[in-house]
């Protein structure tokens, strides 16, 4: 942290700069596109339609097409992201109902030695490896 006062220039009051250090390495960091989201088809639909919502909102003729472009390219970087979040989100919730499912098949199971029960199980923790 650090602390100066200015030289008076105006007035006469005197600027103060506080300079803090929040303990931050400060780099720079590439965005890179998983791709892996392109497989989805809902997801590859999804993007086109923003895109195609994005260029008819503000293609209007004033705008530059590097511009256009440029602004366009951060709008669906900022769409990729939220179906990226989204969709771990959502496996991460299918893997911690798989997690708790497979708990409760496991002490049943300790408890009855019940056949069906341990190919139910079997079956779930299969499903988990996809």
């Amino acid at each position: 942290m650090n602390c100066d006062i200015e030289t008076i220039t105006i007035s006469d009051h005197a600027p103060i700069t506080l300079t803090i250090d929040m303990g931050r390495e400060s780099f720079f960091k590439y965005w890179r596109l998983n791709v892996s989201i392109l497989s989805d088809q809902k997801v590859v639909k999804e993007i086109k339609q923003n895109l195609m919502e994005y260029f008819q909102s503000n293609d209007n003729g004033e705008v530059s097409p590097s511009t256009l472009w440029e602004a366009g390219k951060a709008v669906i970087r900022g769409k990729i992201i939220e179906i990226t979040s989204r969709l771990r989100k959502a496996r991460l919730e299918q893997q911690k109902s798989l997690e708790s499912k497979i708990r409760e098949l496991e002490g049943e199971h300790q408890r009855t030695s019940n056949n069906s029960t341990f190919l139910e199980l079997k079956t779930d923790v299969n499903w988990m490896n996809f």
